[in-house]
Formats: structure tokens, C-alpha cells, sequence
């Protein structure tokens, strides 16, 4: 998954600036379909011309990036093995952290 921010969107102006992660392309509509980092976690379709490649900053690491992506296409959807996921997340993210860097 790739991390985007969005922008220059005019019917849904209210996403310009949030930031989200691509899903997948629909070959059909010609748009990439991606859920935005919210409390919703929202999934939109959106034109390439819509999205920039989102630069990672000098302090993430690949787990903290990993918890990221899990917690926004896993949404609302709260069950035991969501749970059991984020509490192995972060068991491990700090040992991770460290060998990556």
C-alpha cells in the first residue's frame, strides 16, 4: 500500500490535505481506490491527478508505517483478532523501530 495525501479535489473539498493509503486501481473508472486516514476510515475513489506520493518523514520506521496501514484499512471494524493484532503491534514495533534504523 501507498501512502498518499490528497488534493485539489472540488465535490469533496473536505479531504484536500488528509492523508490516505491506495487500495488498489479500478481499471474501469480509471481511479485509485483509497482509504483516508479518519476516525471513518473512508474509502474514495480518486483520479491519479488528485493524489501525491506522501514523503515519509526521517522518523518512521517500517512498523510504525505497518501500524498505520493496519489501522486505516481495518476501519471501524473492531474484533478479537483487530485487538490481538494492535497488542502484537505494539509489543514488537519498538524492537522493529530499532532494527530497521
Amino acid at each position: 500500500a501507498q501512502r498518499v495525501r490528497i488534493h485539489s479535489l472540488t465535490g469533496r473539498a473536505d479531504l484536500n490535505g488528509h492523508h490516505g493509503w491506495v487500495v488498489r486501481f479500478s481499471e474501469e473508472k480509471g481511479r485509485y481506490q483509497t482509504k483516508v486516514e479518519s476516525d471513518a476510515g473512508e474509502s474514495v475513489l480518486l483520479r491519479p491527478s488528485n493524489l501525491e506520493v506522501a514523503a515519509d518523514s526521517e522518523d518512521d520506521c517500517p512498523a510504525l508505517t505497518l501500524l498505520d496501514v493496519f489501522k486505516t484499512v481495518s476501519g471501524a471494524r473492531r474484533n478479537l483478532f483487530h485487538q490481538r493484532a494492535l497488542d502484537w503491534i505494539d509489543r514488537w514495533q519498538m524492537v522493529l523501530c530499532d532494527r530497521s534504523r
